[in-house]
């Protein structure tokens, strides 16, 4: 059978291990780190990507095309509100809310599922 060791009150300080030096630990780290040039380099290039992607993401949700009203009158066909179905995420455009799809290739296949509903066809 194991011995389990006593935990020693806080005041013990016989059993604590020593710290080296003046209060601080001793660290096999470097006080600075040197990166390769090309790292650092890919890094910002990295980041000027993305920044530029987002901004052309920003750019693209504010230009989108306003819903057709006639699109808005279909879908009020079958959805008591049919605003808010248009900017609420969809599983049948894989996660995406409807007025994402406007403006795009996709917009296409968007039409065709309100059609679809429209004459009560679900698939």
């Amino acid at each position: 059978m194991k011995k389990i060791k006593e935990a020693s009150p806080k005041g013990d300080t016989a059993s604590r291990p020593k710290k080296a030096g003046k209060g601080k630990q001793s660290s096999s780290r470097p006080s600075s780190v040197s990166l390769n040039p090309r790292v650092v380099a890919k890094i910002r290039q990295l980041i000027r990507e993305e920044l530029t992607r987002a901004q052309v993401e920003r750019s693209t949700v504010q230009s989108r095309p306003a819903i057709d009203p006639n699109l808005v009158s279909d879908v009020g066909d079958f959805v008591d509100d049919p605003e808010g179905w248009f900017h609420t995420p969809n599983v049948e455009f894989e996660g995406r809310a409807p007025i994402e799809l406007l403006g795009t290739p996709e917009e296409a296949r968007l039409r065709n599922r309100i059609e679809m509903a429209k004459y009560g066809l679900f698939s």
